[in-house]
């Protein structure tokens, strides 16, 4: 597996109300899959990417509060939707990260 991709954590600072940096990786990404879907009468897509990255200590507060972790990756942004250090090995950690868009109706 080739980490060969650089990608931004950032957490969301509630007092600031802004994202800010949190760690600077090299992952493997690859395409999870989309979906597409209309809802009050507009279209939505989603776009979810996994991204493993070698194992560091400081990534356990993203297991603890995905809601407050966003990856920044070729201009996009990724809600963490799952966190996976597999059997706690501290190898890699797999994040699932959804891209929403939202579109208007044609």
């Amino acid at each position: 597996m080739t980490f060969d991709k650089p990608i931004l954590i950032q957490y969301k600072d509630r007092e600031a109300r802004q994202w800010v940096a949190f760690q600077r990786l090299h992952a493997h990404v690859n395409t999870t899959g989309s979906n597409e879907y209309t809802t009050a009468g507009s279209s939505r897509s989603s776009y979810s990417l996994t991204f493993v990255v070698r194992y560091n200590p400081e990534l356990k507060r993203v297991a603890h509060s995905l809601q407050d972790y966003r990856i920044a990756w070729d201009g996009g942004f990724y809600r963490i939707r799952s966190y996976d250090d597999y059997n706690l090995q501290h190898v890699t950690v797999k994040m699932v990260g959804e891209n929403h868009q939202d579109g208007e109706r044609p």
